[in-house]
């Protein structure tokens, strides 16, 4: 009954003289009951109100609790609640056993780039989607990004690394959007939950590594970790911590492999960095290249490489340079602006400048990447691909790719004269590349009949250990001041091998 009703009620009463309140004492009291039974409807109904309040604020907050635990893409858990799971199961563990994996969608930013983060999102909720399905009851959530972590508890080591192979199996199915097929790939590092790890990071510590190594080995694969990964992995801290030591304090150096054109005359040079360490002597650029590359030395290293080459190339006015440029450089804002800023403090014109780049550059499907490269043309910088015909890439690049000269991969070169196939191969690439105005380097020439056979092939320069070996500024220094005197340089091997320097 509510207030209204209830002072109704005693209106209608007193309309009636069924009481009156100042001369009857049964009236004073029907009021006080009615008063009383006010006060108790008011009450109940408080009560009610402030019940429905509190159920409907729990079932707010537990809604925004699921929230805050799920990724609003996935659906998974968010990276916080994830690593709260993961660190509580370790915690509570019965057995040993168990094992952790850290996935990295493979290609995901180039998916995002070229069709949109709606696309993207689509390969992220399918992976998670796989990832539920193939193991209902682990622990699963997305670190960030493309990263995605699982803590399968209470299994069987000898499983771990055919359990990952399952789920990339499923996620490698063709998955359709919007009536286009797209194909998913991911690299795995795994980890085994073992008694003497102590801590989650640990485990994600090794599994990184483990997936750095699927990543290294060519991505779309398991990595289960092994000890040796962690001794592997100091020393490439170690030569990292190095190397940022040595491009600081110029202590590196470079080397100058010649080019030659058909006449055996000096045309130009590839600029090759060494590092003669004080303590362990030549570190090989495959020791310490790949170091760079997987950090921002990457960025310090080019930047002194092009430095270096420009200011040794002011000497040598009539010579083109190469300098190699890694996938990763091309992938930052500012590599036009750096060059540019380094060929104008240089005083070298652009046109001397040659970059080479590998495949890996050239597949890139990114449009900033591209925009990149055509910026550096733009300039008067001519663009090599490296390695030409080794990998993926074919005649279609020659149109689609913005690059000056290609450079004939060795494994090519090394057959010419060996089978008619290799001799047709060659001369085919050649034809193809000078239809598109692309000139041609015939590298990896270590005898005279691969020489003499590159020259039938119609390549336009030549580079090789039989021409010469990489040579010092000082080596470079003879052969240039050789051309100028006699406008001829040594033809024989013999003849060259007395200027050459070699470092």
């Amino acid at each position: 009954m509510s207030i209204i009703a209830v002072l109704a009620l005693i209106d209608v009463l007193c309309a009636y003289e069924v009481f009156d309140l100042h001369r009857s004492m049964t009236s004073v009291l029907i009021v006080e009951a009615a008063g009383g039974c006010l006060a108790m409807v008011c009450l109940f109904r408080m009560r009610h109100h402030f019940s429905m309040i509190i159920r409907e604020q729990e079932a707010i907050y537990r809604e925004q609790a699921q929230g805050f635990r799920c990724d609003e893409v996935t659906g998974a858990l968010a990276r916080a609640p994830l690593i709260a799971d993961c660190e509580e199961a370790l915690r509570d563990r019965q057995t040993g056993f168990g094992y952790f994996l850290h996935i990295d969608l493979d290609y995901l930013k180039q998916i995002n780039d070229s069709y949109g983060h709606a696309k993207g999102d689509v390969a992220l909720r399918h992976a998670a989607n796989i990832a539920k399905a193939v193991a209902p009851s682990a622990i699963f959530g997305r670190l960030g990004g493309d990263e995605f972590a699982m803590l399968v508890a209470e299994q069987p080591h000898s499983e771990a690394l055919s359990f990952a192979n399952r789920y990339l199996a499923q996620l490698s199915m063709t998955v359709w959007h919007e009536n286009q097929p797209m194909n998913l790939s991911a690299s795995i590092g795994v980890a085994l939950v073992l008694p003497e790890i102590a801590s989650f990071d640990e485990l994600v510590h090794r599994a990184d590594l483990a997936l750095y190594e699927s990543k290294r080995n060519g991505k779309a694969q398991a990595t289960l970790f092994e000890v040796e990964m962690m001794r592997d992995h100091r020393h490439t801290r170690l030569i990292e911590r190095e190397l940022r030591a040595a491009i600081l304090l110029n202590e590196l150096e470079l080397a100058y492999q010649p080019l030659f054109d058909g006449n055996q005359e000096m045309v130009g040079c590839e600029a090759l960095v060494r590092w003669r360490h004080s303590l362990r002597g030549v570190i090989p650029p495959s020791d310490f290249i790949p170091v760079a590359e997987r950090s921002v030395l990457i960025d310090l290293l080019g930047e002194w490489v092009l430095r270096r080459a420009c200011r040794d190339m002011k000497a040598f006015p009539n010579l083109c340079f190469n300098v190699n440029f890694s996938p990763n450089q091309f992938k930052r804002d500012n590599v036009v602006a750096m060059v540019e800023a380094v060929l104008a403090e240089s005083g070298i014109p652009a046109e001397r400048l040659v970059v080479e780049i590998t495949e890996s550059t050239a597949m890139s499907d990114r449009a900033d990447v591209k925009a990149r490269l055509n910026s550096l043309r733009e300039l008067g910088v001519k663009i090599a691909l490296d390695d030409f015909g080794a990998g993926f890439s074919g005649f279609a690049y020659l149109q689609a790719f913005p690059v000056d000269i290609i450079k004939i991969d060795r494994a090519f070169v090394s057959k010419l004269g060996a089978t008619a196939a290799s001799d047709v191969m060659v001369t085919a690439l050649v034809s193809v590349a000078h239809a598109f105005d692309v000139k041609v380097v015939a590298e990896g020439i270590e005898t005279e009949s691969q020489l003499e056979l590159g020259k039938l092939a119609g390549a336009d320069v030549f580079q090789g250990f039989f021409l010469s070996r990489p040579l010092s500024l000082a080596g470079i220094e003879a052969l240039y001041s050789a051309r100028l005197g006699s406008n001829l340089l040594p033809r024989s091997k013999a003849k060259c091998k007395a200027l050459q320097d070699v470092v």
